[in-house]
């Protein structure tokens, strides 16, 4: 698994749209909110679980990355749409249900209708690289 996250990072560092986060205590970058850090003891891959918080990835998340840095990103990006998908469904249906706000209802159709835009852009740029 070294060997591969190894590799992962050198084309984390290559990659012209990753961002540098580094310091002189350890080398990072990111993409798509998906970011990865080499210190002096290991390197690890970290995805946002909110606005300022980020969690390791799981050993199954890890397992996206086995066909490069790009394609686990995205991987990692389309689950997190899905996400975003079901707690949006699950609003609406509580809004069609229980609430009378048809502007919240129009609201949350067009939050919804974004991340479907931006799941299928993702898509498409995995399709492109296989």
């Amino acid at each position: 698994m070294n060997i591969l996250l190894d590799k992962i990072f050198a084309e984390a560092e290559s990659d012209s749209l990753s961002v540098s986060l580094s310091n002189r205590l350890y080398k990072s970058y990111m993409y798509k909110g998906v970011q990865i850090i080499n210190d002096s003891d290991s390197i690890r891959i970290y995805s946002p679980r909110g606005m300022d918080y980020y969690d390791e990835l799981s050993v199954q998340d890890y397992k996206h990355f086995k066909n490069g840095w790009h394609q686990g990103v995205y991987h990692i990006t389309l689950k997190k749409y899905r996400q975003n998908l079901d707690k949006i469904e699950k609003k609406i249906t509580y809004e069609m249900n229980n609430g009378i706000s048809l502007k919240a209802l129009d609201g949350l159709r067009n939050k919804r209708s974004n991340v479907m835009t931006k799941y299928f852009q993702i898509i498409q740029k995995l399709n492109q690289l296989k």
